[in-house]
């Protein structure tokens, strides 16, 4: 029997005022890097969520991303590099 298996992240924990500053809605996370990935089984997947990079705060050089869930094709166009861009 063949099992299938995922690579996932394991993110920080939010940042506690930005949730309570906007009502449990905004969860801002550091990424961990390669120091905190696990191999999961696929059964275990409840849900597939995008992290989006957050504006950095001034003085903030960490990495700081914003929990996106369920996001669909429109997501392909927060990164889309065949953008023209003209001074205007």
């Amino acid at each position: 029997m063949e099992r299938a298996y995922a690579l996932v992240s394991v993110w920080s924990g939010p940042d506690t005022d930005l949730l309570e500053e906007s009502s449990n809605t905004v969860y801002s996370c550091i990424y961990q890097g390669q120091v905190d990935l696990r191999v999961i089984d696929e059964k275990v997947i409840t849900s597939i969520v995008a992290m989006v990079p957050m504006t950095p705060r001034e003085g903030d050089h960490s990495a700081w991303f914003f929990l996106l869930e369920k996001p669909g094709l429109e997501i392909m166009a927060l990164g889309d590099v065949n953008t023209d861009i003209t001074d205007e």
